[in-house]
């Protein structure tokens, strides 16, 4: 199972497709690669936060560079490992 998502987004004046895919490893019977991802994620935002390591009791997402960036060196240490490319595009879909 993939995890795998296609983005064409504007950033600044210039306009750019994102692909990513996220090729964790699974065992038979186990959940989605999504929902799987989805609970981890959120299972280490929480310890973090009670563990101290936000720094501050404010709702984050899991977008903020203080969490995401713990929790992509976790999900490496796990042998979970994103392969992402950028290039640029033509932003008139985005009109």
């Amino acid at each position: 199972m993939v995890f795998y998502y296609d983005v064409l987004g504007r950033f600044g004046d210039a306009h750019q497709r994102i692909r990513s895919v996220t090729n964790p490893r699974r065992g038979a019977g186990q959940f989605t690669v999504c929902s799987t991802l989805t609970s981890l994620t959120s299972a280490m935002c929480a310890r973090y936060f009670l563990e101290g390591e936000v720094g501050h009791a404010a709702v984050l997402q899991p977008t903020d560079r203080r969490l995401y960036t713990r929790v992509l060196t976790e999900y490496e240490a796990m042998g979970i490992r994103e392969s992402q490319t950028r290039e640029a595009a033509d932003g008139s879909s985005l009109r």
